[in-house]
């Protein structure tokens, strides 16, 4: 098999170079079996570029990658196959790093890539190549550490030979010299040819608060019959440890299987397998997590009222972990103070989509509008989960979330995005900030941030400052404080539009809201948490109050409030009720 890839990579280096379907082609005639399909990295695919040293991830033909001290080269001085090649250094104490954030299915039998200096340096750091089966906790060396770069490209080879689900990183060491640059092209992960079927674990589709749908597809038998197959799942990372385990039918192909008894806003983590005579097969893992509650409880009781006092009922909500009663002395339903109106972390994704289709599938964390084109916007920005948000902390002492961001094309013209339904009612003093990604060092993007409460008709531009210098260094900064008006605070409906306009891109995540109010929730009643679906309420005064309920999920999950119900106690006498 290594030879018959050598043969292939040295046709592609004399100047006809072969895309996938050609590989895959050549493979078959040359009689390789199907099952020893190899993942290949040659870093010439759509949107896999990186042109500076700092961490950052990746998509590298499918997976994700980070890079420490990499980036994807396209000089004449970088060595390379075709039109680009991995560059890595060390920079001090930080080592050069590219390591696969996600598992490669089906084993790894060998690795292999290209190799040589940069340009004409010489006395680079040494060069190892590790793998993990553990999802990165632990790792193994594989091979010898390369310690001599040669002025051309030159292959490297090891075996590996490791079942299941694999990931590779290549890192630097601190021998050498420092800021020497090398260059690796063309990595190959041959699948491990054991005789257990090829399996991948389909992505998780109709995510609800309670249920989704998963499945996978067995893309080989190798030549013996699966018999049986399915998708486990848990709340764990490691599926070893998952309880829950649901068979399809046999044979090879697509299957799909339904998830049910979720809990809303728990992460999930799915992995496919199939099993024939030689074993069992099995996916990538796949995480999730499920919805959170789209219907608020319904109230419908007020019962034996008492002085001073009653009790709440109210109907159960599927998938619940408990309630939060709430008791108010109006409609506000307010804690008093600094409060947070809004924040949107934008989720996680696990490559580029659009904004449509981030909402569709409740990939952001609220249930509002998310919108693009508005504001004067020409063209949407959409989703992305590369360069991802970090070094900062807001006002409420949220880190950086991580995960997806909004990304704003570099291309010339204008890119929007916008978040509509946000309720301000009855804050005051509205501040807003978001984290922002300065994408080139040359200079910040040029854009607006706007606010409209007409539903994105009119928008009303907002005066941004504390922006990084125009020559500061490209990354994530906090920008923080920035005021709205007084009338943005009596929308109905805020909704709050980003524009990018000019060739500089930017990205923006983290958008948190915050604003000043009175209290109006009572003081022992405004964060009661119950698990059952009625709760007695004593001690109150003599007063009309306002009473309503949430239901709550895992980590920050919780509904929408019930329509509230009114009630007057009273000291002594007779109790009304209103609604």
């Amino acid at each position: 098999m290594g030879s018959c890839l050598s043969a292939v990579i040295g046709f592609w280096r004399v100047g006809f170079r072969c895309r996938w379907f050609w590989l895959a082609g050549l493979l078959w005639i040359w009689g390789v079996p199907r099952g020893m399909a190899s993942y290949i990295v040659d870093f010439e695919g759509y949107k896999e570029t990186k042109t500076g040293y700092a961490a950052a991830e990746v998509t590298l033909s499918g997976l994700g990658w980070r890079l420490t001290q990499a980036l994807i080269g396209t000089r004449d001085e970088d060595k390379k196959n075709d039109q680009r090649a991995l560059r890595m250094r060390r920079d001090g104490e930080t080592l050069g790093v590219a390591e696969m954030l996600e598992d490669k299915a089906g084993g790894i039998g060998e690795i292999s890539f290209w190799y040589a200096r940069y340009g004409e340096e010489t006395g680079q750091p040494n060069l190892a190549v590790d793998y993990s089966t553990d999802r990165g906790v632990s790792w193994r060396q594989a091979g010898s550490s390369i310690s001599n770069f040669p002025a051309s490209l030159t292959e490297w080879t090891a075996e590996i030979n490791v079942a299941g689900n694999v990931r590779i990183r290549l890192r630097t060491d601190g021998a050498g010299v420092n800021q020497r640059r090398m260059n690796i092209d063309d990595i190959v992960l041959t699948h491990l040819d054991d005789g257990t079927p090829l399996v991948t674990t389909a992505v998780i589709t109709e995510i609800r608060p309670t249920a989704a749908w998963g499945g996978g597809e067995v893309t080989d038998d190798r030549g013996s019959a699966v018999t049986n197959r399915g998708i486990t799942w848990g709340i764990a990372p490691d599926p070893a440890t998952h309880a829950n385990l649901l068979k399809s039918e046999s044979g090879a192909g697509v299957f799909t299987a339904e998830l049910t008894g979720l809990t809303p806003g728990q992460t999930y983590y799915v992995q496919a397998f199939a099993e024939n005579q030689h074993g069992t097969g099995i996916g990538r893992v796949k995480e999730f997590r499920a919805a959170c509650f789209t219907n608020a409880p319904f109230l419908y009781a007020v019962t034996n009222r008492h002085c001073g006092g009653f009790t709440a009922t109210w109907q159960p909500v599927a998938g619940a972990l408990g309630y939060r009663l709430e008791v108010a002395s109006d409609a506000r339903f307010h804690p008093g103070g600094t409060g947070t109106l809004f924040r949107e972390s934008i989720g996680t994704t696990a490559y580029h989509r659009a904004i449509a289709v981030h909402d569709a599938d409740d990939g952001f964390d609220y249930s509002g509008v998310y919108c693009y084109g508005d504001g004067g916007a020409a063209a949407a920005a959409e989703v992305r989960q590369t360069d991802i948000s970090e070094d900062y902390t807001d006002a409420a002492g949220y880190p950086a979330s991580g995960g997806a961001n909004i990304w704003f094309t570099g291309t010339e013209g204008e890119r929007g995005f916008c978040i509509g339904d946000i309720e301000v009612r009855p804050f005051t003093d509205l501040r807003l900030s978001f984290g922002y990604r300065k994408q080139a060092a040359a200079r910040n993007a040029d854009f607006t941030v706007a606010w409209s409460d007409d539903q994105g008709e009119t928008w009303y531009p907002l005066t941004v400052s504390g922006l990084p210098a125009a020559d500061a260094t490209a990354g994530w900064y906090l920008i923080e404080d920035i005021a709205l008006p007084a009338a943005a605070a009596t929308a109905d409906n805020l909704r709050l539009g980003w524009v990018k306009s000019g060739d500089i891109a930017m990205r923006i995540d983290d958008i948190f809201l915050q604003g000043d109010g009175e209290q109006t929730l009572h003081p022992r009643f405004s964060d009661i948490t119950v698990e059952d679906t009625s709760f007695r309420v004593n001690r109150l005064s003599s007063r009309l109050w306002w009473i309503r309920v949430r239901a709550i999920g895992a980590g920050d999950c919780v509904s929408p409030p019930s329509d509230p119900r009114t009630v007057e106690t009273t000291i002594g006498g007779s109790v009304v009720i209103f609604k």
